[in-house]
């Protein structure tokens, strides 16, 4: 149940699902699907086929995204959707915009131009109307380079002061930090952010390799300091994963078929059992 409801388009989830349920004669998974909310149909191809992955970033009364429109999201190509990262990030962020409830208070901020310059975009929550945002996220302009941690240090103002609402900031981002704003650490400030119930949700372009090591080392203190999570773009799967998932994400294991067998006497019933090559 919980591998399908983490993603229910995983062909091997469903498998096993199916095998579960059919062999112990449990209900099917017919009113399951009809009760997920489904994410506004996007044309084919303009954006990942996993792409409601990131949908699980935005479970929050308040989400500022913090998108990165530094010169490197247009020079960079995603090979497998034909666009650059520019493109690819705009569409993603105008899919999550699409899907979010309407009760959801949304703000915008760029990681842009340089150390000590002034955001392109920088909207508390509240201030934009769906509309506004939606006109703000497609006529994006790239812009310089990613001061990573002077926009992420100065994001918190882009909330309310209200101190129960669960609050999440969603940055896209192809790079690190370029700007070591005093002197401070980044995993040091995320850690302090956690007390002030401000989640970093991540997607970053980035391959996963050990090229971006540094890159991927600061984002995991970003998300883990504050229980996020980190999405890549893959694109060998030409799909968003998660980077460091769990044993479920990593081997896809599919369940045996199973049988019921007495070959330990009649004083045992219905025992099940794993069906194994001879």
């Amino acid at each position: 149940d919980q591998a399908v409801t983490y993603d229910k388009s995983n062909p091997n989830a469903l498998y096993n699902y199916y095998l579960v349920r059919d062999t112990l004669g449990l209900e099917g998974m017919e009113e399951y699907m009809a009760g997920q909310d489904s994410a506004i149909v996007r044309e084919p191809g303009s954006v990942p086929g996993n792409t409601d992955r990131t949908l699980q970033f935005t479970d929050y009364e308040e989400l500022v995204f913090l998108l990165d429109i530094s010169g490197s999201m247009v020079m960079e190509k995603v090979p497998c959707m034909g666009s650059n990262r520019f493109d690819v990030m705009k569409q993603t962020a105008l899919f999550v915009l699409d899907s979010l409830p309407p009760d959801i208070q949304i703000g915008l901020g760029t990681v842009d131009g340089d150390c000590g310059t002034e955001p392109h975009a920088w909207d508390t929550v509240g201030a934009l109307s769906r509309y506004d945002m939606r006109y703000r996220l497609q006529f994006l302009p790239p812009n310089g380079t990613p001061p990573l941690l002077e926009r992420l240090q100065a994001s918190p103002e882009l909330f309310s002061n209200d101190d129960q609402t669960r609050k999440s900031i969603f940055l896209i981002s192809d790079g690190a930090n370029v700007c070591r704003s005093d002197g401070e650490n980044i995993c040091a400030w995320a850690d302090a952010l956690a007390g002030r119930r401000i989640t970093i949700n991540i997607l970053t372009f980035l391959d996963a390799t050990e090229r971006n090591t540094n890159a991927f080392a600061e984002y995991a203190c970003l998300a883990d300091n504050t229980g996020g999570a980190i999405l890549y773009m893959d694109n060998y799967r030409c799909g968003y994963e998660y980077f460091g998932a769990s044993l479920v994400e990593s081997c896809q294991p599919r369940i045996p078929s199973l049988r019921k067998v007495s070959c330990w006497g009649a004083a045992t019933k219905s025992l099940w059992a794993v069906e194994t090559a001879p």
